[in-house]
C-alpha cells in the first residue's frame, strides 16, 4: 500500500486498513501472525522476486497487498473513470457528483508466486461540486466515503477468513 509521501494513500486510511485485514486474519486463530510491511520493501515493477525477497526478509511465506485509488466525478452525466491498485488498472462506471474509493487486496503465496486471494471491495458516496471544492468539507467526503469502504472490507474479510467450525 503506498504512502502518501509516494503519491497515493493518507496515512490514517493506510493504518485503518491495516487494522481491519489485521482483525479480520487474526480474529479466532492463534496460527496466524499478520504484520504491516512497510511499502518501502516493495519496489515497483521487480516482481516475484522483491517480494520473495521482502518475504524472506520478514519470516513470512505469504503477502497480502493492500492497495486504495479514490476518484470523484465532479460532471452532469456519469462516465468511466480509470482506477489503479495492486492488481493493476481497470475502468470503472462511475455516476456524476459522486466519490468513489475502490480498495484491492491481493494474497500471493510466496512459495508457488499465485495469487490464492482476492477480493474487490468499492463504495461511492454523492458529493455536489460545491462540497468538492471546499478542501474542509472535500477531506471529511473523502473520510466518509474512505470509511464506508474499510467497513465492506472489515464484512468481507470476516466473512471469507472466518474460522472453520470444528463438527
Amino acid at each position: 500500500m503506498p504512502t502518501e509521501s509516494s503519491g497515493a494513500v493518507a496515512e490514517s486510511n493506510r493504518l485503518n486498513m491495516i487494522a481491519t485485514v489485521r482483525a479480520a486474519l487474526g480474529a479466532g486463530t492463534s496460527t496466524r501472525s499478520v504484520r504491516p510491511i512497510d511499502d518501502s520493501y516493495l519496489k515497483a515493477g521487480r516482481g516475484m522476486d522483491n517480494l520473495r525477497q521482502t518475504g524472506k526478509l520478514f519470516g513470512v511465506d505469504t503477502l497480502m497487498l493492500l492497495s486504495l485509488d479514490q476518484r470523484f466525478r465532479p460532471e452532469d452525466s456519469g462516465g468511466l473513470v480509470r482506477i489503479r491498485t495492486a492488481t493493476g488498472s481497470r475502468d470503472v462506471n462511475l455516476p456524476s457528483q459522486t466519490v468513489l474509493t475502490y480498495i484491492d487486496v491481493v494474497m500471493i503465496d510466496l512459495a508457488s508466486g499465485e495469487a490464492g486471494y482476492t477480493r474487490q471491495v468499492a463504495s461511492e458516496l454523492g458529493v455536489d461540486a460545491r462540497t468538492w471544492a471546499d478542501p474542509r468539507l472535500r477531506r471529511q467526503a473523502e473520510t466518509d466515503a474512505t470509511a464506508s469502504a474499510l467497513e465492506k472490507l472489515r464484512l468481507a474479510l470476516a466473512t471469507d477468513f472466518a474460522p472453520k467450525k470444528k463438527k
